[in-house]
C-alpha cells in the first residue's frame, strides 16, 4: 500500500513552487513584486508535481482489502474508502492544476499590462517591468 507521508516531498516541492512567485527582486508603490518568469516556473514546477501525485495509485492497494476479506465489513468499507480516496485526490490534483494554470496566465497578463503602460508613456520606449 502507498505510504502516504511519501507524497510529502512533492507536496513541499509544490508549496515551494507555488510561493516562489511572491519573491522578487522589486516592489512597486503598493508594495506588490511580480517577475512574470518567477510565476511562469512556479506554474511549471506544480504541474510537475501535481502530475507525479495524480500518478499515484492509492485505491488499487486498498481495494485489494475487499478481495481478502470477502464479505466482511471491512471490505466494503475498504472499497469505498478506495473510492474517496480516488475522488478527493483528483478533485485535489484538479484544483491544484487550474491553480498552477492561471500563475502563466497571470504572467502574460502583468506583461501584457507592462507593454500596454510603455506603449501609452510618451518618448522612447526604455522602461519595462521585471521579467
Amino acid at each position: 500500500m502507498p505510504d502516504p507521508a511519501g507524497y510529502d516531498p512533492l507536496i513541499a516541492d509544490l508549496d515551494a513552487a507555488m510561493a516562489e512567485p511572491n519573491t522578487g527582486p522589486g516592489e512597486d508603490l503598493m508594495g506588490f513584486a511580480t517577475v512574470p518568469d518567477a510565476l511562469r516556473s512556479a506554474g511549471r514546477a506544480g504541474q510537475t508535481a501535481i502530475g507525479e501525485i495524480r500518478a499515484a495509485d492509492c485505491g488499487t492497494p486498498v481495494n485489494g482489502a475487499t478481495t481478502a476479506l470477502p464479505g466482511a465489513k471491512a471490505a466494503g468499507a475498504a472499497g469505498e474508502f478506495a473510492s474517496s480516496w480516488a475522488a478527493t485526490l483528483t478533485t485535489w490534483c484538479n484544483d491544484a492544476g487550474e491553480h498552477a494554470a492561471a500563475l502563466g496566465k497571470a504572467a502574460d497578463t502583468y506583461i501584457a499590462g507592462d507593454d500596454h503602460a510603455r506603449d501609452a508613456l510618451p518618448g522612447e520606449h526604455k522602461m519595462h517591468g521585471p521579467r
